[in-house]
């Protein structure tokens, strides 16, 4: 075990042996849902698919658990080329998806996915029969633990997901650089703090790194982040508890996600974001650090790696997405479908090399809607994925440039 203060360090570039155990048994617990049908059911749209997106209509009918918007509508697009029909079980959160022409009917969950009970299952469960449903699939980290609970109670399949002891671990900045330290995978040197006074204190005695990136542990998507670069620059108070301080690797962003069975990496999409474009890339011994957190959790289903690479090649790993993430709609314009890859699990498809994958901003991307010339095939596909959806595309586009985005428990809805 690593000292209360320290839970990591950038550490060396060497791999330790993986484990084969078998996984564990998933927990039994506790959530539940009052709801009530309150959108009719009409012909939803047949996706016609970005000519590079891989397709599969195995299944008929999927079910979405959804507590929010904008990450669950991109697994509703998804779910659309594996599936002829998919519902939405929504939280108050998640409304807005009953106005996309792919969503066949929505259902209002009067309760967030996170607080329900364990009779909640049974009322999914009669749910799922009445509606015929093939799969059930979780869409952001309320959902993805709700089934690590409760999946094995539906009578129906579910989406391929960790179990529940895993995913809290994997889930928590300051647990999961714990974990990457005890396995050798190279993390930031990492502290952790109660208040906002004991990180002035540590930074007054030369404890603390400089510079360095204040977090909370449970937040996603960049909330309550913050890089100070000297200790004149602390916060003199933070709203959240406890507080993780990381020190600050300079480079570039990466993220890479993969789509994992039994503790072993099936498919990756691996890419660098800036404001102006996105590219997939290939990173030494990135792959080779990840699959040893996968097969150590013995991993099913998507997980992700926000990481960062110094100009130096050397990675750092900063925190772990046991779930869906917000640019898998551009994996499956590529030709990586997570959805589907997912449910056609016992097959082991293995998609080939993407080839070069380039996508520019949408803001960029609209300014060159006139010269289609000089958009590349994913970004002309990636055009023609938000055409087929302009109402709901665009009334998101208009939120996000206002910022009128709704966060609830840190969580972009």
């Amino acid at each position: 075990m690593l000292p209360d203060g320290v839970a990591g360090q950038f550490a060396p570039q060497t791999l330790p042996a993986r484990e084969t155990e078998p996984p564990p048994d998933r927990s039994q617990g506790a959530p539940a849902l009052l709801r009530r049908d309150d959108h009719h059911p009409r012909q939803v749209a047949q996706s016609d698919g970005p000519p590079t997106a891989s397709r599969s209509r195995t299944m008929t009918r999927a079910l979405i658990l959804a507590e929010g918007f904008r990450l669950q509508y991109r697994v509703l697009r998804c779910a659309v080329e594996c599936f002829d029909e998919v519902f939405v079980l929504g939280a108050a959160g998640a409304e807005q998806l009953r106005y996309s022409r792919f969503c066949k009917r929505y259902i209002r969950s009067d309760r967030s996915f996170a607080d329900m009970q364990p009779d909640d299952v049974c009322t999914i469960d009669r749910l799922c029969h009445r509606l015929q449903i093939d799969m059930v699939l979780p869409s952001c980290g309320e959902t993805t633990r709700f089934l690590s609970l409760y999946g094995d109670r539906l009578g129906v399949a579910c989406y391929p997901v960790p179990s529940c002891e895993t995913f809290d671990i994997l889930n928590s900045k300051l647990n999961f650089a714990r974990a990457c330290t005890a396995l050798a995978v190279p993390v930031p040197r990492t502290h952790v703090f109660d208040t906002a006074e004991a990180v002035r204190r540590e930074a007054a005695s030369g404890g603390l790194p400089f510079p360095l990136v204040l977090k909370p542990d449970n937040m996603w998507g960049s909330f309550g982040v913050r890089r100070v670069d000297t200790p004149d620059q602390l916060p003199g108070q933070i709203d959240y508890a406890p507080i993780i301080c990381q020190e600050y690797i300079p480079g570039r962003d990466i993220s890479a996600f993969y789509i994992c069975k039994a503790g072993r990496v099936v498919n990756s999409f691996v890419y660098s974001r800036s404001n102006a474009r996105l590219v997939c890339l290939q990173v030494e011994h990135l792959d080779e650090y990840a699959e040893i957190i996968v097969g150590h959790f013995k991993y099913d289903g998507t997980i992700g790696f926000d990481a960062r690479q110094d100009p130096d090649g050397r990675i750092a790993f900063i925190e772990c997405n046991p779930r869906f993430w917000y640019r898998m709609d551009v994996a499956m314009i590529a030709g990586l479908n997570f959805v589907t890859l997912g449910c056609e699990m016992r097959q082991e498809r293995h998609v080939g090399d993407l080839g070069r994958v380039e996508l520019r901003s949408p803001r960029r991307l609209c300014r060159n809607i006139l010269t289609p010339w000089r958009l590349n095939a994913v970004e002309r596909a990636y055009l023609g994925y938000l055409t087929r959806d302009p109402i709901i595309n665009a009334w998101a586009g208009l939120r996000s440039a206002l910022g009128a985005n709704r966060v609830v428990s840190g969580q972009q809805l």
